[in-house]
């Protein structure tokens, strides 16, 4: 399990660096599933603010510092009422839920995108905070919901992939924050060999990343975030329904 949660994380660096958002989504199903729905959350939010840093110092030239502001207030939102509703669900319930949401959400999308583009308004990127921060409190997964504004609004790759960097580290901070307060038996953890194994693997997925994303396309890059949140989706789904 550990080789296969190594594994994960290795693939997950490589896709934060080449779509901005793949960590969660590669890592979080095995994460989740070897300390648990709440300590997994803890541990996948950690290990995603390490991998966004990383990233950031790579790429924080093209960081888009107004939609980043943007963003924040309603993901904090998104954090509380995805928090409070953990509290509440059986977590299985919860990551089903978190799952459903994001298909709906890439359905939804890719059908208004055959109709127009949309553009990338206050209302519509508040809307993708709350429901990024709401669904990365619930089951570790915030990506996501900003796949779906990429698509609608055909957000710039480049872009797109460096400002979702700093916007991972500070709703992954407060996120952990939160669900330490609410439940600070979520703070269990891996062994310091497993911590070790990680971190290592982090630094070479990133490193490979930068070397995969100097050839892939825009285009190439849209369709595997949109690949990479049904993925993630599926999983998490999966995942939720198995511990039922």
């Amino acid at each position: 399990m550990t080789v296969a949660l190594v594994l994960a994380v290795l693939v997950g660096a490589v896709m934060q660096r080449v779509t901005g958002m793949g960590f969660a989504l590669v890592s979080s199903p095995f994460v989740i599933l070897v300390l648990g729905p709440a300590a997994g959350v803890v541990v996948i939010n950690v290990l995603g603010i390490a991998a966004s840093l990383i990233v950031l110092g790579r790429v924080r030239a093209d960081v888009e510092w107004g939609t980043f502001g943007r963003l924040l207030p309603g993901a904090l939102v998104g954090i509380g009422a995805g928090t409070a509703l953990a509290a509440v669900l059986a977590p299985q319930w919860a990551q089903i839920l978190a799952g459903a949401l994001i298909l709906l959400g890439l359905i939804g999308s890719a059908v208004v995108v055959r109709a127009r583009t949309l553009p990338r308004s206050t209302g519509l990127v508040t809307a993708s905070g709350v429901a990024s921060g709401a669904m990365g409190a619930l089951a570790g997964v915030g990506g996501p919901a900003m796949a779906v504004l990429s698509v609608l609004t055909r957000w710039d790759h480049v872009r797109f992939a460096a400002t979702l960097q700093p916007y991972f580290v500070v709703i992954g901070v407060v996120t952990v924050a939160v669900r330490l307060v609410v439940e600070p038996t979520a703070a269990g953890g891996l062994s310091a060999p497993t911590w070790a194994s990680i971190a290592v693997a982090m630094l070479v997925g990133v490193a490979l990343g930068e070397l995969v994303a100097r050839w892939l396309t825009a285009v190439a890059a849209r369709r595997l975030i949109v690949a990479l949140a049904a993925a993630g989706a599926l999983a998490t789904i999966a995942d939720g329904a198995a511990r039922l």
